[in-house]
């Protein structure tokens, strides 16, 4: 790397170069090369500008996003609980970054089912928010749709569908209607209406947010696989298994490649094909 030999392994010009190859490798899903540069950004940090510096946060972050999207709870929730507390001392409590780790503290709250802990983090993440970047702003729709998550999985549909359509508006006017973070609200929206029986809207959605992914991110990305599993889920559901029975085979090849045999996506798409297998088989032996 360029910058490690002209300036040495321990520069902090080297450890912002090594933090950004680390969040080019974790968009494009390769976790295991982004972990490992974002470990010897943290360390370059911590040992020259120390344990709580808002930019020694900044990888912290990075690396709590990182483990999340592994599946790595346990291991994500003390570095974001470590970035919360630098940013609110070091940047204050209404900064824009203090406002990002509350929600990002309060979705992992979500995906552990941990959701009275969760909800006061994503309140809060809101109204600061709406305060301060403004209703219609990008970070006022991550926010909403933070929310919104919760209310899906807490079974309040309308509340979550007033949240994400108000996300979605924001994000195709001011970031466009074929950006991976509209294509995520599709999928959102998608997850939303399968769970409400509106299976023909549903597929509408995922198709609308697997066209943008594919191109934007490209056919192998993590997120493609997410909109696969879920799009053959809601085709299993329809009985319609030979449109279900491709997508699963991609979610899972992707999975396995990009996030390992053992991830817990991984499992699940390996236990939702082998769901479908088990009721193709039943419909040939009847």
């Amino acid at each position: 790397m360029m910058k490690e030999q002209q300036l040495g392994p321990h520069h902090l010009d080297t450890a912002e170069t090594l933090n950004n190859l680390a969040v080019l490798s974790f968009h494009q899903g390769w976790y295991s090369e982004s972990e490992s540069l974002y470990r010897r950004a943290l360390t370059i940090k911590e040992q020259q500008l120390g344990m709580e510096h808002s930019k020694t946060a900044d990888t912290l972050n990075n690396l709590a996003v990182l483990y999340r999207n592994q599946g790595r709870y346990s291991e994500a929730e003390p570095l974001y609980l470590r970035t919360l507390t630098i940013w609110e001392q070091q940047l204050g409590p209404q900064h824009p970054d203090t406002v990002f780790a509350l929600g990002n503290l309060g979705r992992l709250y979500c995906l552990q089912a941990r959701y009275e802990k969760a909800e006061p983090y994503l309140q809060q993440a809101l109204l600061l928010s709406e305060v301060h970047f403004g209703p219609e702003h990008p970070y006022t729709a991550q926010s909403l749709s933070n929310l919104a998550r919760l209310c899906v999985d807490q079974r309040r549909y309308e509340q979550a569908e007033s949240l994400f359509q108000r996300a979605l508006i924001i994000r195709e006017q001011h970031l466009g209607k074929r950006h991976p973070y509209t294509a995520l609200t599709l999928n959102s929206l998608a997850m939303l209406s399968s769970a409400q029986g509106k299976d023909i809207e549903a597929i509408v959605f995922f198709e609308r947010a697997l066209a943008i992914q594919e191109k934007q991110l490209g056919p192998e990305h993590p997120d493609v696989a997410n909109s696969l599993n879920d799009l053959a889920g809601v085709y299993m559901k329809q009985a319609s298994y030979e449109q279900a029975e491709p997508l699963f085979q991609r979610a899972l090849a992707i999975r396995e490649h990009k996030l390992g045999t053992e991830h817990p996506d991984t499992i699940i798409t390996r236990e939702n094909y082998a769901n479908l297998l088990r009721k193709m088989k039943w419909e040939e032996e009847c």
